[in-house]
C-alpha cells in the first residue's frame, strides 16, 4: 500500500483493539529484531554488550570458559525471546480475529496501514543495528592488528654489542 488511510473513531473503544493490536505487533517485530542480532553476534562469535560475564585470570582456560560463558548467556536470550515470541504470537492471533469480527470490511484496510509503518519504522531498526554490528566488528579487527604487531619483532638500529674477544685482542699487543 503506497499511501496511509485515516480512520476516524466514533468512540474510544473502537480504538483500544487496533491500538493494542498495533503494539503488540512493534513488540513482535522488536523481538524479531533481537533474535536476529543475537544470532548474529553469536554466528560471528561477538559479545553483545548485554551480556557482562568478568572472570579473573588471563590464561587460555580462563578465556575459554568466558567464551563458553557468553555462548551460554547468548543462547539462554534466544531461548527466551523464542518463547516471548510465541506468546506474542498467540495474543496478536487472539486480537486479529476479534478484530476482524467487529471491523469487518476495513481490517484488511487497517492491516495493511498498519503494517506499512511498521516495515517503515524497522528498516531504520534494522539499520541502526547493522551499523552497531559494524562498529563492533572495526573494534575488534583493530584490537586484532594491534594484538599482532605486540608480537612482530622490532628492528632496532642499535650498534653490535662488542664482543669480549675484540677487546682483549686491542689490548693485547
Amino acid at each position: 500500500m503506497r499511501g496511509t488511510t485515516s480512520l476516524k473513531f466514533i468512540d474510544a473503544k473502537q480504538a483500544k483493539d487496533i491500538y493494542r493490536y498495533k503494539s503488540i505487533k512493534i513488540k513482535l517485530y522488536r523481538i524479531n529484531t533481537a533474535i536476529w542480532y543475537n544470532k548474529t553476534c553469536r554466528r560471528r562469535q561477538l559479545t553483545p554488550a548485554y551480556v557482562n560475564i568478568h572472570i579473573n585470570g588471563k590464561k587460555q582456560q580462563c578465556q575459554k570458559t568466558l567464551g563458553t560463558a557468553n555462548q551460554y548467556r547468548i543462547n539462554q536470550e534466544i531461548k527466551f525471546l523464542y518463547t516471548k515470541r510465541i506468546k506474542l504470537n498467540e495474543q496478536l492471533l487472539k486480537l486479529h480475529l476479534k478484530c476482524a469480527e467487529s471491523w469487518q470490511r476495513i481490517w484488511p484496510i487497517t492491516i495493511q496501514s498498519i503494517d506499512y509503518k511498521l516495515t517503515r519504522e524497522m528498516e531504520n531498526h534494522y539499520n541502526n543495528l547493522n551499523r552497531k554490528l559494524a562498529v563492533v566488528l572495526q573494534r575488534i579487527n583493530i584490537c586484532i592488528l594491534l594484538h599482532q604487531l605486540d608480537f612482530i619483532p622490532i628492528q632496532r638500529s642499535f650498534f653490535p654489542k662488542a664482543s669480549p674477544s675484540t677487546r682483549s685482542s686491542a689490548f693485547s699487543t
